[in-house]
């Protein structure tokens, strides 16, 4: 019997709150106690441990603690890089862990050429463990979703020679089978993923999710820890996978871990119609009825003001009024004044979040003739967050960017008509 733990999408130091990057080292730190405790034979982390490719001293420290507990334990540990963990230069801190032996890089490929010096070949280096009888080998995430290059070029030499090994590829892309219906990014068929394993350890998307390839696992666990205010909403907790595989049958059985922390609860308030001091007074009363204690609270207020301008809230009553919550975190993104104003106190989201609420907020104030716009802003921004390729000319380049314009407004114009 073989055991190991699928880990994906740590995050390590995403946080800009301290309690929440707190919360996030305590899941991960649970997470690898709780491999120790099962006894696991390796960890495998399928790409973005770190949230950035040159985290802070303070979160390397204790990452490290972390990892050599494993060691200690003579627990193993493979990752592939992931595309937070990703930078230009190819520098990452995965590469500082690995130099201390504490983990493996698996995800390794050689640029070869044909016999005729014309086809780029690109030949994926496998791990063997003879210990446990595994081979296992990784593709590296990268920034916008450039790896989904790789698997249309990548190579597996000798899988062949391995028939009695349990065969496992770790990955950190977008499956087109898994990745959210309203997502608008490239993605990869798992009929593409290279043949030959068992089974296909998955990072990038922060879901829970099990898809089958020929028979074979394709297994997203999901975030140690949300990555962002909705994500706290929607799962309230963390997750990974210990992976139980039985030799004599050639049988994998999955057991989901759940990483529990501080409760969220969702305060919504809709102030439509009310001048801001009766707003500020509804917001009061609606959150002293409430039991806030140690938890994480969001608070979304939603309307448009008959009077007063939106900083009329007395956000400092507020945060006295929820200080036995463990931490406030406010949403006002929905709330507006009768003046067209571009005013948005958002909080603790990304980039793209507060483009796609700064369209919504504003649609319906667009005139007419600007209107047919609308929808190709979210597409357009989505599909636009890519970089020039190392290598690429600026020409190509250019080229790629209006191919990505014309394919999407035409295809937004056909949804239209």
């Amino acid at each position: 019997m073989v055991k190991f733990a699928h880990i994906a999408d740590v995050h390590l130091g995403a946080w800009r709150y301290p309690e929440l990057s707190a919360l996030n080292l305590s899941s991960f730190k649970k997470a690898i106690s709780e491999c120790i405790k099962e006894k696991v034979d390796f960890v495998i982390i399928a790409g973005d441990l770190f949230d950035i490719a040159m985290p802070s001293v303070d979160i390397l420290k204790d990452t490290v603690t972390e990892f050599k507990k494993l060691h200690d334990a003579s627990i193993k540990c493979y990752i592939v890089p992931g595309s937070h963990d990703f930078s230009l230069t190819g520098r990452t801190f995965i590469d500082v862990l690995e130099k201390t032996g504490f983990c493996r890089n698996v995800a390794e490929i050689e640029q070869k050429l044909d016999q005729d010096n014309v086809k780029e070949r690109l030949c994926l280096k496998s791990y063997i463990d003879n210990e446990h009888k595994i081979l296992i080998a990784g593709i590296p995430g990268k920034k916008t979703g450039i790896e989904l290059e790789y698997f249309k070029k990548i190579e597996i030499e000798n899988l062949s020679k391995y028939d009695d090994f349990l065969k496992i590829l770790v990955i950190h892309t977008t499956l087109t089978e898994s990745k959210p219906k309203e997502a608008i990014m490239d993605s990869i068929a798992i009929r593409d993923l290279p043949d030959g394993f068992d089974y296909y350890a998955a990072g990038h998307l922060h879901i829970c999710d099990i898809k089958e390839k020929n028979k074979s696992m394709v297994v997203y666990p999901g975030p140690i820890f949300p990555n962002n205010s909705e994500e706290l909403e929607k799962l309230n907790q963390g997750s990974f996978f210990i992976v139980n595989y039985d030799e004599n049958k050639k049988e994998l059985n999955l057991e989901k871990k759940e990483i529990k922390f501080n409760p969220v609860m969702s305060i919504e308030i809709d102030v439509d119609n009310l001048p801001s001091d009766q707003a500020n007074a509804k917001i009061i009363k609606e959150i002293e009825n409430k039991d806030i204690k140690d938890k994480i609270v969001i608070l979304k207020i939603a309307g448009c003001l008959t009077s007063g301008k939106t900083s009329d809230i007395d956000f400092d009553q507020i945060k006295e009024k929820t200080k036995e919550a463990y931490l406030l975190l406010k949403n006002t993104s929905k709330l507006t004044t009768k003046e067209f104003k571009v005013e948005i106190n958002y909080e603790n989201v990304t980039i793209e979040t507060i483009e796609s609420e700064f369209i919504k907020k504003y649609e319906s104030q667009v005139q007419d003739e600007f209107k047919k716009f609308i929808s190709f802003c979210t597409p357009l921004m989505e599909n636009l967050n890519f970089e020039k390729k190392e290598e690429e000319k600026k020409e190509d380049f250019r080229s790629r960017i209006f191919d990505t314009v014309n394919k999407i407004m035409n295809l937004e114009l056909q949804n239209e008509s």
